[in-house]
């Protein structure tokens, strides 16, 4: 009887050919590629994060997420963790060599395996072997995954220990990264040693769309401030998700921007102080009389953080004439139509001119 068909077969040569490649990697095999991280408190400054990348056609086309999670699965993740840290220096001395990197990069980021957290052997071998590479540790930061920290090995290090270990023996600052990726352990977040937590793609994605979602990433990036940490956003792609991440006070946004006018320091101090004159006015009550041009608030903004207050039929009609009568229209009829027994409210409009 025939256990494999040829499908399977050709499977399977080319998990056994995954593995080969694996086992016999070495540095001449991958490639460094960096993120820009852009840094709200210093605009026109950057972080980067770096990514590591295949040469092999195999492991290329697979993905750099598949590769690695072979080798998880083969308990030899820590050795690519080892491959990178290797290449450090020279990441280092060309960063120093160029003026214009040297003024505009803060600090360059690289990730840990868990594997490299797998065992107390595992942490003090990675740690002798940063110490050995002489890394300039203002320049450096590190960061461990939240969601395979809470998938370890048993016996690991874990989290906590393991994020305090490399803080006080290398002075290295630490990045939770991937927060909400899985279900999030808040316990081990609170306990962690950590200078900032970056919130996972698919937590950021899309929350220009989503009141729910900006009040969940609003009142938890409000809480990771309580504890004097920062935030950084990753998957900022769009302009209304960056607008939000903004107002929502992340620190520092990380995404494939479609455009690179945010490069501009002068564009996003600019963002950045529309954003916050419009806080100002929604703190001073600003629905009383029309505002300023420059100080208006924004009638989705007004609607955000009132939200959970707007619904009686008194607030949407003062909110909507007030925003009418700010824009130089004599209001002389209003209508609003309300879906029963439903969160969403539909509303419209009818408004002559005299």
């Amino acid at each position: 009887m025939r256990l494999l068909d040829p499908a399977d077969e050709w499977q399977a040569r080319e998990d056994a050919e995954l593995r080969r490649q694996l086992i016999a990697l070495t540095a001449s095999d991958i490639d460094l590629r960096f993120q820009p991280i852009l840094l709200l408190a210093d605009p026109g400054c950057f972080a980067l994060e770096l990514l590591l990348r295949f040469r092999s056609p195999l492991l290329r086309r697979l993905g750099t997420g598949a590769v690695l999670q072979a080798a998880r699965a083969m308990g030899i993740a820590h050795r690519i963790d080892d491959l990178v840290v290797d290449q450090l220096p020279a990441v280092q001395e060309r960063l120093r060599a160029s003026p214009l990197l040297r003024d505009r990069i803060t600090y360059i980021s690289f990730n840990v395996s868990a594997d490299s957290l797998a065992s107390e052997d595992r942490l003090a071998r990675l740690v002798e072997r940063l110490q050995q590479r002489a890394l300039d540790v203002s320049l450096f930061r590190i960061e461990i995954t939240e969601m395979a920290a809470g998938h370890a090995h048993p016996g690991a290090v874990g989290m906590a220990a393991a994020s305090e270990r490399l803080m006080r023996e290398l002075n290295l600052r630490v990045l939770i990264d991937d927060f909400g990726s899985g279900l999030s352990n808040y316990r081990r977040i609170s306990e962690a040693w950590y200078d900032a937590i970056k919130l996972d793609i698919e937590l950021i994605r899309g929350i220009g769309q989503s009141f729910r979602l900006q009040r969940y990433v609003g009142s938890f990036i409000a809480a990771v401030h309580g504890l004097g940490k920062t935030i950084v956003a990753e998957g900022i792609e769009r302009h209304a998700d960056l607008v939000v991440a903004v107002r929502q006070e992340a620190d520092a946004l990380q995404g494939f921007l479609k455009t690179s006018e945010w490069a501009s320091g002068r564009k996003i101090q600019s963002l950045i102080e529309s954003i916050a004159a419009s806080d100002r006015m929604l703190d001073a009550s600003g629905l009383q009389g029309p505002a300023p041009e420059a100080a208006r608030v924004p009638l989705e903004r007004y609607i955000l953080d009132n939200w959970s207050g707007l619904r009686s039929f008194e607030e949407f009609v003062l909110l909507f004439v007030n925003e009418l009568r700010s824009w130089g229209l004599e209001v002389h009829r209003f209508s609003l139509a309300f879906l029963p027994d439903q969160d969403d409210i539909d509303c419209s409009q009818y408004i002559w001119l005299s």
